[in-house]
């Protein structure tokens, strides 16, 4: 058979139509299912593609377009002669048939060549896919022909189907590279095989992909309705600060009509002509008490402010630096350490121009400073939650100290407590956050929770009245707190069964009134049933009760784990931190982007054959 004939197109030098041809046959042979079919359409295509291009240059080279054997045997038959010249003879035919053997010969032991050359790569994938030249050859590969020439090759198909998860599950920038290169859609019921297997291993990255996405795109959408709303509140600023500056212009125009009434009552009295008026509301009171008001500079109420909340620190003379209706913001440094410059900030109300209060930020700044010195990670987190503590350095977050992990912690702690002991301005702190540096929602996991559900505890410090003993018993339990509810797919069988007697005791007062339950298993034993809290959220992201008529409800993500292993979900856990997939009619769904997901959509994961809970 012919190259034409499987492609399924009369000869031709048009490498656009050889191309299209290639791909219209492609969709009815599919690798898994007709390999060998499918080898040869790959062939003749690089065949054609080879046709084309020797005759596109004016200079055919040794490549010939084989014709079918059966219509020149038959052509014979049927005149009972011998070809004539324009009709290839027996001994042409066998001389293109072995240039064909021979040419396909070479392009196996090329393709073998090239698997080789996948192969040597694809050892080194699990240490070097991390950094970025490796990453930027990769994507670079799989977009060239030599990779396009063996990508549907069953020997690669069945090499990437069964080590794509083993030495990238974690690499989703990879991953992605290979789901674009073989062309996956988000729905496809025709791939089958090693493909299948394949397209199941790098699911979770596209899905992550989508997510990412969507999240952007959300958080596109926030940020225009922000704008939107800003530019609306802006306005009515500016309405009421019309308003104010009408009020004040008409009690003033009152207050001097009201002057000049009387002194126009009373000109004969007092002696004056009518008008000599200007001349009195130019003399100075007889009292000055009766006419002024206690007046105190800005810069002052900084400077108390610096005193009571810093005591025995100095600071520079407060500079203005910006000024508008609603706040005056001044910048100084400390006297003990001139390369802390920061800013405080004075807030006014705009309705009537009082005083709301004083923020700064020097305390972050000479957290992020000492953490430096010490060796330690330190960053700024702003506030996600009312559970947080009233911080008077700034109500806005709170400083964060980062230890590596559980096996560091005596080292850590003992490193903290030191630089409280050693450095007592930090003392003026009313508290550090501490968190791992290894938990994928480190402001919850600081926090104690989410909007409207905090079932753990805030992790919050004082480690000058601490002991290393103390803080690190203290470190591990809201550690283990975190996992059981958002990371439980991370949890040993040890810590499972350290936290279960105190699990069982906190909750103990609200088992009559849980929203749902579920079984702990652990090696096909039940050891402990869970509180699982559902809350909701209304149209505005705001908590609300669980029966309102718009309200979204709610559960943790670890909690979702719990209630669908205890449904016969089917779970694959994506590694320390990063979630898991479920199972929903042969598609995998990536949880875990969020700390928290809608019970609707958690409901929609469960078998209908599932193993029930506790409800």
């Amino acid at each position: 058979m012919g190259i034409w004939e499987i492609l399924g197109i009369d000869p031709t030098t048009d490498k656009k139509q050889i191309k299209r041809a290639y791909a219209a046959r492609s969709k009815m042979v599919h690798p898994e299912e007709k390999p060998e079919e499918f080898r040869m359409l790959h062939e003749a295509y690089q065949e054609a593609l080879k046709y084309a291009g020797a005759s596109g240059t004016g200079r055919p080279g040794s490549v010939r377009e084989p014709e079918y054997v059966e219509e020149r045997e038959l052509a014979g038959e049927d005149s009972g002669q011998m070809p004539s010249a324009g009709v290839p003879s027996a001994k042409q035919e066998q001389t293109e048939g072995a240039e064909l053997r021979s040419y396909f010969q070479e392009k196996t032991q090329e393709q073998e060549e090239k698997i080789a050359f996948f192969r040597e790569k694809w050892k080194m994938i699990m240490y070097e896919h991390g950094k970025p030249e490796v990453k930027e050859w990769w994507e670079d590969y799989l977009k060239s022909e030599e990779f396009r020439d063996i990508q549907w090759h069953p020997e690669l198909l069945k090499l990437l189907a069964e080590e794509m998860s083993k030495h990238l599950k974690y690499e989703y920038e990879i991953r992605l590279f290979f789901w674009d290169a073989y062309g996956f859609q988000e729905k496809d019921s025709t791939s089958k095989g090693d493909l299948q297997k394949l397209r199941r291993a790098l699911y979770t990255a596209y899905e992550r992909r989508r997510g990412q996405q969507e999240r952007e795109r959300l958080e596109v959408e926030r940020q225009l309705e922000n704008k939107k709303n800003q530019r609306f509140l802006m306005y009515i600023y500016l309405f009421v600060f019309g308003i104010w500056l009408l009020y004040l212009a008409i009690t003033k125009a009152n207050e001097m009509l009201g002057r000049w009434g009387g002194i126009k009552g009373h000109s004969e009295e007092f002696g004056l002509e009518e008008g000599d008026a200007d001349k009195f509301n130019s003399v100075e009171p007889e009292s000055e008490e009766a006419y002024t008001e206690e007046f105190i500079e800005e810069s002052d109420i900084v400077k108390a402010y610096l005193e009571e909340r810093y005591p025995g620190t100095d600071f520079s003379e407060p500079k203005l630096v910006e000024e508008d209706i609603v706040e005056s913001v001044y910048e100084m440094y400390s006297l003990s350490h001139p390369d802390i410059t920061f800013e405080a900030v004075i807030d006014y109300d705009i309705m009537d121009a009082s005083i709301l209060g004083v923020t700064e930020e020097y305390g972050r700044l000479l957290m992020e400073h000492y953490a430096e010195e010490y060796g330690l990670k330190c960053w700024w987190m702003m506030r996600s939650s009312s559970e947080w503590p009233d911080l008077a350095e700034d109500n806005n977050g709170v400083s964060v100290i980062f230890y590596p992990d559980m096996d560091t912690l005596d080292e850590f702690c003992d490193t903290v407590i030191r630089m409280f002991e050693e450095q007592e301005e930090l003392r003026n702190l009313s508290a550090v956050g501490i968190c791992s540096d290894d938990v994928q929602y480190p402001t919850v996991m600081v926090g104690g929770g989410v909007e409207g559900c905090y079932p753990g505890k805030g992790q919050f410090y004082r480690p000058w009245e601490l002991d290393t003993v103390q803080m690190k018993e203290m470190i591990q339990e809201g550690y283990l707190e975190y996992l059981i509810h958002f990371e439980p797919w991370n949890l040993t069988s040890e810590q499972y069964r350290d936290w279960v007697p105190g699990y069982e005791e906190r909750y103990k007062s609200v088992w009559e009134n849980f929203d749902l339950g579920v079984s702990v298993l652990l090696q096909e034993k039940d050891i402990c049933e869970i509180y699982i809290p559902i809350y909701a959220y209304d149209e505005f992201g705001r908590a609300t009760d669980v029966n309102a008529p718009s309200a979204t409800r709610m559960m943790l993500v670890g909690d979702a784990y719990f209630y669908l292993l205890a449904k016969g979900a089917y779970l694959e856990v994506t590694g320390i931190g990063r979630g898991f997939d479920v199972e929903k009619d042969g598609e995998f769904y990536y949880l875990g982007f969020e700390p928290e997901v809608e019970l609707e959509k958690v409901e929609e994961f469960i078998p209908k054959q599932g193993v029930e809970g506790t409800d």
